[in-house]
């Protein structure tokens, strides 16, 4: 059975504090494996995840119509109309003095 400690009183008689050293270092040893544990599944959990690759599918010249491989050149676009040009203000509008 356990029994119930009371307040502890320090004053003349017990000069001296009696500390749990027993439970501490317990709680000590039970922290350090139960972190050691964490950091070490973590650690063989991130060396095993999946890598990924990149793949293209596309092949870099078509196979339709042109079976020797040399890619043709696209068409040229066709030229533009010239627009016409901007005229520009010689003089400002007069605006009438109020």
């Amino acid at each position: 059975m356990l029994r119930m400690r009371g307040r502890l009183h320090l004053g003349p008689a017990l000069r001296q504090l009696r500390l749990p050293l027993r439970s501490t270092l317990l709680s000590a040893v039970f922290h350090v494996a139960f972190f050691g544990t964490l950091f070490y599944a973590a650690h063989v959990w991130r060396e095993n995840q999946p890598k990924t690759y990149v793949v293209n599918l596309v092949p870099a010249v078509a196979a339709v119509g042109s079976p020797q491989g040399r890619p043709s050149l696209p068409p040229r676009p066709e030229e533009l109309p010239q627009r016409p040009a901007r005229a520009s203000a010689t003089e400002l509008p007069q605006r009438e003095a109020p």
